[in-house]
């Protein structure tokens, strides 16, 4: 019982316990599945075949939830088990799949000391140790293809940079993470990585037999229904080569088709006719050549005039074979099984594992595809039609969907539009509803098993057409460094209702609804646009749109420049995004203190910084520090004192708020600016604060700007450093290297003190020093490494911060409170 953490049998192939390494005597597919919480339940490996699924799905049936989850350790076990489970004949294919919903809070715990087998010092380090496992450890020489589904449950929100990280580090390349929003992309994502691991395991070729008389002819072999070698879209052409010695065919070229080999060479006669073997032919959509598809086989030569002509004397039933050949592979299913992802997810993510289970034992069966026929389309209106099919085969397991699917792009698939029409096999009527007017779509009738879905022929039909709206766009007004007014006036509807107007604007010419827009009201008639979070100094073009269900219609295209508002004192006169909806100025430099009489100052330039210096650190030094403690300014609570010159490291409640508070919100006031005036940035309190550790990331790693550069390593007036490019930013101000890259050395950009302020500060440039950290009196890395607290904490006694060096940047680090770091303060740009 999983329940209570005890281990079961894998059943159908001998597979003893945990101590022995069981014998796998077959070709197939062996799995095994570990269940974590705080205990970790396990399946061995074993064969999975139809007598044996019910043993699989019955132990996931019997998962409960519980607190704690052991991810790192889960996978551990499952790596361990597939290295010591003896090696199946035809190993083709070693799998780890790992479905989590939250963070590892159990592996490295004192408490469970037998989930840390290697002894990892840290979470970090054992998520390590696994990645490099997953990457570069075999599997009887096979590499491990380790796939991650993530579901965000409870305790992932709290920390969901460290969730995404897991799955990142789980899986052995990216293509093969899926973090998933809902329950049914978590099941279609079990669906997708037990397809593409059973088509690694089974194969098929394709064997044709042709007589010698096709010296040097091209040939065309169809599989599909189409009607002319033209209008197939599935097919191999190559040429037919006679070279005395040899028989081959060259220039090979596969349509439909994965690539293959590109000549193909044959010698062996078998009555009269030579043998060629197109080996492991599998379609464009990962299915395997089968015999429908040879029964569709029709051959073709070039003719003297340049077409085609069908070879009448091919006998596909003779002279061609499907020759399928089954392999191995090794699956490992881990499966998260805690509390946070709530009751109904919990039950559907074991449906969805029971599916993924389901899905591979088909396979196995070699059951296919149904085949299915689309009817012509006919009752084409301005937004509807009608169209049907014909379900001729099951493929061997029931039809449990038909229907057609449609889109506007060709070969459309259930993933677009699509009707349900009952299951089963025989023919079906499809009305086809909510299309656009005057539009061309590709209809085609598709049927699903447990297999998966196949498609029939693809139709073609256009609806009946209604013009667009016609709409005119207004004069913009009362232009602000954020905001203007314009509007519009919808003259004609085009003939069906208009179902939504307004404007669109954009720093590029001819803006669409793709673009920034307002939504304001339906029909026709004029109307009046608020337009909001723009970038101060920034030309936008803007034009009114109106849409109906042929289209969107737009107007004349107006263009605007918003105002430029003046920096504060102490400011850099820079606009930098901190959120989709915020903006900020830097100040002109790092924060500084002198105790000694109790002043805050903003440093000169950009580039100074204290340095060892600030291991003066005290009450009474009459010099400047740089490097502060978190939350240390110098603001009371109660009887405690945050005092900026505080360097003990001994007691953790002399540094910031206590418990899961940031210097925001109610205790904003613990933050350097808002707490204190600073004598060159204005001297009045409450005007300056601490980015968030949010906000880092936003303007370090997704803040859009008119260059696309954020950020850039350098050396200024030869200090290392990195210098971050405001939103308005042209390339054309100043050329920099190696922009927006985390490795890049601070070499990358040598700058000096006059070409900074000329051609950088002046349009509005920050530099963040490379300004060293503080250990109690102690002084770390001067001059090489850049420390800047954010005003997030991490838990009671940490707080994130940013930093950079020669070759990285991170903006994902914690530390505790009483490491002296640099602040930088930014104050509100509109």
């Amino acid at each position: 019982d999983p329940d209570n953490g005890s281990n079961e049998g894998g059943g159908g192939n001998g597979n003893g316990g945990n101590g022995g390494t069981p014998t796998l005597t077959t070709e197939g597919i062996y799995l095994g599945i570990i269940g974590f919480n705080q205990n970790q339940y396990e399946k061995e490996i074993g064969l999975l075949n139809q007598s044996t699924k019910e043993s699989f799905t019955s132990f996931i049936d019997r998962f409960q939830m519980k607190n704690l989850t052991g991810l790192y350790y889960a996978d551990y076990l499952a790596l361990q088990r597939m290295k010591s489970c003896g090696e199946p004949p035809k190993l083709a294919n070693v799998a780890l799949v790992t479905f989590t919903d939250g963070l590892d809070n159990t592996s490295i715990s004192p408490a469970t000391p037998a989930l840390n087998p290697e002894h990892y010092t840290s979470q970090s380090a054992y998520l390590e140790a696994l990645n490099h496992k997953i990457k570069y450890d075999k599997v009887y020489g096979d590499s491990i293809n380790a796939y991650t589904i993530g579901l965000k449950g409870t305790d992932a929100l709290s920390n969901l940079e460290e969730f995404r990280h897991n799955l990142h580090m789980l899986a052995s390349k990216e293509a093969n993470e899926y973090l998933a929003e809902n329950m049914d992309e978590v099941a279609q994502h079990f669906a997708e990585i037990a397809e593409s691991l059973y088509s690694v395991t089974a194969t098929a070729s394709l064997k044709l037999l042709l007589p010698g008389g096709y010296d040097d002819r091209e040939l065309r072999f169809t599989f599909d229904d189409s009607s002319t070698p033209e209008s197939s879209s599935l097919y191999i052409q190559c040429k037919y080569r006679n070279l005395g010695t040899s028989i081959r065919l060259e220039n090979i070229t596969y349509h439909g088709f994965k690539n293959g080999v590109t000549s193909i060479e044959s010698n062996e006669v078998e009555d009269g006719f030579m043998r060629f073997i197109f080996v492991d032919l599998t379609k464009n959509n990962g299915d395997l050549i089968s015999d429908p598809d040879k029964n569709r086989l029709q051959m073709y030569k070039r003719t003297p005039s340049g077409g085609w002509g069908h070879e009448e004397e091919f006998d596909k039933d003779s002279q061609s074979q499907v020759i399928p050949e089954q392999k191995s592979a090794i699956i490992m299913l881990v499966l998260d099984c805690t509390t946070s992802l709530g009751t109904n997810s919990f039950n559907r993510m074991k449906e969805a594992a029971k599916d993924f289970v389901e899905t591979l034992v088909n396979s196995s069966l070699g059951l296919s595809k149904p085949i299915v026929t689309t009817n012509s389309v006919s009752s084409i209106t301005t937004a509807s039609a009608i169209c049907g099919g014909n379900v001729t085969s099951d493929g061997g397991a029931t039809v449990t969907a038909k229907g057609v699917c449609w889109s506007s792009n060709q070969n459309p698939t259930i993933n677009n539009h699509c009707t349900s029409n009952g299951t089963g096999t025989g023919g079906f009527t499809s009305n086809i509803t909510g299309l656009a007017s005057g539009k061309t779509f590709y209809v085609r009738a598709y049927a699903t098993n447990s297999v998966g879905t196949s498609y029939g022929e693809q139709r073609t039909f256009s609806t009946l057409e209604v013009n667009k709206p016609t709409v005119t766009t207004s004069n913009v007004s009362n232009i602000t460094p954020t905001t203007a007014t314009c509007g519009g006036n919808v003259t004609s509807d085009g003939g069906d209702a208009v179902s939504s107007r307004g404007v669109c604007w954009s720093t590029s010419q001819n803006p669409t609804i793709n673009n920034s827009h307002t939504s304001d009201g339906t029909g026709t008639g004029s109307f009046t646009s608020n337009i909001t979070g723009l970038s101060p100094g920034t030309t936008y073009y803007i034009c009114a749109y109106a849409t109906n269900s042929e289209g969107t219609g737009y107007g004349t295209q107006r263009s605007f420049t918003t105002s430029v508002p003046q920096a504060p004192i102490g400011a850099i006169n820079g606009v930098f995004s901190v959120s989709a909806s915020q903006r900020v100025y830097f100040s002109q430099g790092n924060l500084q203190y002198k105790a000694s009489n109790s002043t805050w100052r903003f440093a000169t330039n950009q580039y100074d910084y204290i340095g060892s210096a600030n291991s003066n650190i005290s009450s009474s030094y009459s010099g400047w520090i740089d490097l502060f403690g978190w939350g240390t300014s110098g603001w009371s609570c109660g009887n405690t004192y945050y005092r900026p010159w505080n360097s003990d490291n001994s007691d953790g409640s002399l540094y910031g708020p206590r418990g899961n508070d940031n210097l925001t919100g109610s205790y904003a006031n613990s933050d350097w600016g808002h707490y204190n005036a600073i004598s060159n940035g204005g001297n009045t309190s409450n005007t300056w604060r601490t980015l968030t550790h949010e906000e880092w990331v936003y303007v370090l790693n997704k803040r859009s700007t008119s260059s696309g550069i954020r950020y850039a390593k350098a050396q200024v007036n030869n200090v290392n450093g990195v210098i971050l490019l405001p939103d308005n930013w042209s390339s054309s101000y100043y050329t920099l290297y190696s922009t927006n890259q985390t490795g890049a050395s601070f070499s990358s950009n040598v700058i000096s003190s006059s070409v900074w302020t000329n051609s950088l500060q002046s349009y509005g440039a920050v530099f963040l020093p490379a300004a060293a950290y503080r250990y109690g009196t102690s002084v770390y890395n001067v001059g090489s490494i850049g420390y800047y607290w954010s005003a997030s904490c991490y838990g009671s006694s940490g707080a994130y911060y940013v930093d950079f060096g020669d070759g990285y940047l991170s903006t994902g680090n914690w530390n505790y409170r009483y490491y002296g770091r640099s602040v930088r303060l930014v104050c509100p740009a509109e």
